[in-house]
């Protein structure tokens, strides 16, 4: 009896040292946590400004950016389906709060109306589809098990792709949002000094009047 447990046993346990990397089962997990980052580095440069303007908008900015991360991370150590799935849900939840914020408005946010435009807004959406179409894609393949056995290389490559890419786009889209900010002095430079105000593109300016005789 104990030379036929023996084999039994032997084959239990290679199965079980051959259990496949669950990151084999999807091709998806990496884009995504690359998406995951990206979707949070762009919300950074707006964080504080809206905490500022309207604080809840901040807060849920932060909650998503937490989300993004600690998702971001799960993809990376265990993708299952569940993950992929919140992945897919967090961002069909920003697309829709930022829909709602460009249409009909948000309570102290009626200055977004219409700003499809804004760059950093359109880094968000393009990671933020990545997250809810690839999640969606992503759990319908974790589930029927299609996938499993395929490499992994190829994945982390074409995350690191879109990590770059996005990473790259956000700071472009960074740096376009800052130049008009940094430039509204520049063409009207007022100067104020003690009895004398001069504008200096059209050369006019209030001289004292003790020195109008002169």
């Amino acid at each position: 009896m104990a030379v036929q447990t023996l084999p039994a046993q032997r084959t239990s346990t290679t199965g079980a040292a051959r259990r496949p990397d669950p990151r084999a089962a999807s091709s998806w997990w990496a884009p995504l946590a690359a998406a995951c980052l990206v979707a949070c580095v762009a919300h950074l440069p707006v964080t504080a400004e809206h905490l500022h303007e309207a604080p809840y908008i901040g807060v849920l900015f932060i909650a998503l950016e937490v989300a993004s991360v600690v998702l971001a991370a799960a993809l990376v150590i265990r993708p299952t389906a569940l993950v992929h799935g919140l992945v897919c849900a967090l961002g069909a939840a920003a697309l829709v709060g930022l829909v709602v914020s460009r249409t009909v408005g948000l309570p102290m946010m009626s200055d977004d109306i219409g700003n499809w435009a804004e760059p950093l807004a359109v880094v968000s959406v393009a990671a933020e589809t990545v997250m809810t179409v690839g999640g969606a894609l992503a759990v319908r393949a974790v589930r029927a098990d299609r996938t499993t056995g395929r490499r992994i290389a190829p994945a982390i490559v074409v995350g690191a792709l879109v990590l770059v890419a996005g990473l790259l786009a956000t700071w472009l889209a960074a740096d376009a949002e800052a130049a008009p900010a940094a430039g509204t002095g520049a063409p009207g430079t007022s100067m104020d000094m003690p009895g004398m105000t001069m504008d200096m593109p059209g050369m006019q300016g209030t001289v004292p009047t003790g020195a109008a005789g002169h």
